[in-house]
């Protein structure tokens, strides 16, 4: 949205090309973009400070899979910078082949099964 309305492609390809070396994450890259022009920079603090990611692991089979999000939320915010919101993890379900297999949706065919119940916080997480 940013870079096709403001017209700052350029700006960034430049700026992504000056930082590969130096930058380690996206707060160092919106250095980078002010020390070009702060009105970029402006706009784009913006946009990340109302971006807010939330993270959800599908098919999750074991208690590993389970605690992969919490991982993630840890090195994104290390290497990134960024808050992740890991929300949950649904577990591997074949109800959820054979609803689509029968065209009816899965959390009414299915709905006493661990991956639906697993939706439902998931679902009002999200909601609000």
């Amino acid at each position: 949205m940013y870079t096709e309305h403001y017209k700052i492609q350029d700006l960034i390809t430049k700026v992504t090309q000056q930082m590969q070396d130096t930058s380690k994450s996206i707060y160092d890259f919106l250095n980078e973009v002010m020390a070009e022009n702060r009105l970029y920079a402006d706009l784009l603090h913006q946009g990340l400070t109302r971006f807010n990611p939330c993270l959800i692991i599908n098919k999750a089979k074991n208690e590993r899979d389970f605690a992969l999000g919490q991982s993630m939320v840890n090195v994104v915010k290390k290497y990134l910078g960024i808050d992740l919101k890991y929300i949950g993890p649904i577990p591997m379900d074949e109800n959820v082949h054979r609803s689509l297999t029968n065209l009816t949706p899965f959390s009414y065919s299915y709905s006493h099964s661990q991956a639906a119940q697993a939706f439902r916080p998931i679902v009002e997480n999200l909601s609000v």
